[in-house]
């Protein structure tokens, strides 16, 4: 599993979302992902953003 994988994964349990589908290239992912419609797309994207 990669970094980037991990931090998916985490945000996914903070946001209460399901992560149906994570794959990729070194610069970019493609993510599949069902979440409640109570959260807002770009703050779901935002968080997944290593600090």
């Amino acid at each position: 599993m990669t970094r980037r994988e991990e931090i998916m994964r985490a945000v996914r349990e903070v946001f209460e979302a399901e992560l149906v589908e994570f794959n990729g290239e070194d610069n970019h992912a493609h993510l599949h992902v069902n979440f409640p419609s109570k959260v807002a797309v770009s703050r779901l994207a935002n968080s997944a953003t290593p600090l």
